[in-house]
């Protein structure tokens, strides 16, 4: 189910108590991760798939090495939820939107997870106290559906809440987290989507946000513990209410950074705005989940520019991509966009796991928030070079220009080569700056710069940035030369 937003500017209970309780959950957890011992790299990508009566289903990819870690290390997780038609969700639905990630090539290029969200089971629990699968929807059983999803070399997820029901008010999981859990994986499901609706009164929960997520995860590492298969990944979402980009990864590998996304510009735009100033709080560990990424979602439409940015900067920035698109229509242009291999490579790089971060606010301020004209200038590392991305948040064309060693990742005194991540094409040398022409208004850049040896001789002033620039004498560098400057640019077609 998809929560609410944010406000813009009987179960197997441990038997320890107080402190005890959680170091021992918290030893649990850590075990189960792997702290000092080899553990897998998991490298997950999750999508919300829309099929034909617009209802949103969750597909991953995931691959799978061993590696000395610290912890749980994931590439981004990608999941989400019911969209437009909320409970109009059946196994027809789910395993015709499976098909059609094999037959799109969305599963080839990494597109590999499907998630049921709300709305899959029964309203009443069992006698026994079990979640019950709906029998009108699910009549061949949550095993049947997890093994069809599993033959075409798909992962496959569920859902539920911390509190005493779902949003849709189906059984949520508070009092039941260790035997909901043991369900969930009993059923085949390998990941869980974990919500925040239906909270219990104060006097019976008697804990913070914190320590509601803390009892799932508590009870996922004691389920791990017990049976030594691997523990389902956890997706925290309570829609970035109570900062879970500090604590979450405690629990999780990921998490909801806000309230949920519109298919319009100014909610891209905002969320862009607000996840610029913890883009920090994304790695291997944890990411920062920035909603669904679709062209087509609800209260509106993207333009072919907004969309190719609006899946550009949740993919470079690290977090899980949630596509919600009727796959049995989907267009070539928005197939391509969710297929661009070499943004893909960004997102799911395996040597570098942090975000992009903006190195020039551009319209505003450095470190001014503005929910219309979010940062425009972004820089980050990869295995392969720096990347860089130009955000044009003005409703018509214009030039973005920068100087190369405001990025961080880049070093002075050196040219680059530069690798148009849309166009697919090598765009010769840059030596000092980079200027892209004429970039769509609400469109993007995204580059791949890498190194090229020493800059030219005389390819400008002593220092590319002159401030407290000073030769060994102590003289200032001068700021200008008698040499004329290296400059490059692209034009955007």
């Amino acid at each position: 189910m998809r929560g609410k937003g944010w406000k813009d500017a009987g179960d197997k209970e441990p038997s320890e108590s107080g402190s005890a309780r959680t170091e021992t959950g918290r030893k649990r957890r850590m075990e189960v991760a792997g702290l000092g011992a080899i553990a897998e790299v998991l490298l997950v990508v999750v999508v919300v798939v829309v099929v034909t009566v617009a209802v949103a289903v969750v597909v991953v990819v995931e691959e799978q090495g061993g590696r000395r870690l610290s912890a749980i290390r994931t590439q981004p997780a990608r999941t989400g939820g019911t969209d437009h038609a909320v409970c109009n969700i059946n196994e027809s639905i789910v395993l015709e939107a499976a098909e059609y990630l094999v037959n799109l090539g969305l599963k080839d290029v990494g597109y590999r997870r499907v998630n049921l969200d709300d709305c899959y089971s029964e309203k009443s629990r069992s006698p026994a106290g079990d979640i019950v699968a709906s029998a009108a929807r699910f009549p061949s059983g949550m095993n049947s559906l997890t093994d069809r999803i599993h033959a075409l070399g798909l992962y496959v997820c569920c859902y539920s809440d911390s509190g005493w029901f779902t949003c849709q008010l189906y059984p949520g999981s508070y009092q039941n987290e260790y035997r909901d859990a043991k369900l969930f994986q009993d059923w085949g499901f390998d990941y869980l989507k974990y919500d925040n609706c239906a909270i219990p009164y104060d006097d019976v929960i008697r804990q913070g946000i914190v320590g509601k997520y803390q009892r799932i995860a508590d009870a996922i590492a004691q389920l791990a513990s017990d049976t030594g298969k691997s523990p389902l990944i956890l997706s925290l979402c309570e829609w970035g209410e109570e900062q879970p980009w500090l604590w979450a990864r405690r629990y999780g590998q990921s998490w909801r950074t806000t309230g949920d996304i519109s298919s319009n510009w100014g909610s891209v735009t905002d969320i862009i705005n607000r996840n610029s100033f913890i883009a920090w709080a994304s790695d291997f560990y944890g990411h920062n989940d920035m909603d669904i990424v679709s062209r087509h979602n609800r209260n509106g439409d993207l333009t072919y520019e907004e969309a190719r940015t609006h899946f550009t900067v949740w993919a470079l920035m690290k977090s899980p991509l949630l596509i919600s698109a009727d796959l049995s229509s989907i267009s070539e242009a928005d197939l391509s966009i969710l297929a661009n291999e070499e943004i893909l490579a960004i997102n799911q790089d395996d040597v570098i796991g942090t975000s992009i971060t903006p190195f020039r606010w551009g319209i505003n301020s450095d470190w001014v928030s503005n929910s219309t004209h979010p940062a425009q200038y972004w820089s980050g590392e990869s295995q392969n070079g720096t990347v860089f991305m130009l955000i044009n948040t003005l409703d018509e064309p214009a030039d973005m220009f920068f100087n190369l060693t405001e990025s961080p990742w880049v070093r002075a005194g050196r040219q680059y080569h530069v690798r148009d991540l849309w166009a697919h094409t090598d765009n010769g040398t840059a030596v000092r700056n980079f200027t892209a022409e004429a970039v769509p208004g609400h469109g993007v850049v995204a580059l791949l710069l890498q190194d090229a040896g020493d800059e030219p001789d005389n390819a400008g002033p002593p220092c590319a940035r002159p401030h407290w620039c000073i030769h060994k004498n102590g003289t200032l560098a001068p700021v200008t030369s008698n040499t004329s400057l290296h400059t490059s640019s692209i034009g955007l077609l």
